[in-house]
């Protein structure tokens, strides 16, 4: 995992919400299946379900992952679950 300043626009956008109500910020988690994985680095604990992960492809499409799912999908790009604080 790793923490890149270079965010897409789209990506950001989409992660408006999260920007508005909570401390945090957007965190590169690798590739997955050809598309970007992204997910928002809360910087206090906060009980909202499971996490998203958003899959954005090269042709600027975003793909909303949520629920069980996300969770494999971070499992199998981060070694360390606590960096993105997950739990």
């Amino acid at each position: 995992m790793q923490l890149i300043m270079n965010i897409p626009k789209p990506i950001q956008k989409a992660m408006d919400v999260w920007y508005k109500e909570y401390a945090g910020h957007v965190e590169y988690l690798g590739e997955y299946q050809g598309k970007g994985a992204y997910c928002y680095h809360f910087d206090e604990p906060v009980e909202l379900g499971f996490p998203v992960v958003l899959l954005y492809s090269q042709d600027g499409k975003i793909e909303e992952i949520g629920g069980p799912k996300s969770f494999k999908i971070i499992g199998s790009l981060v070694k360390d679950l606590d960096e993105v604080g997950v739990e």
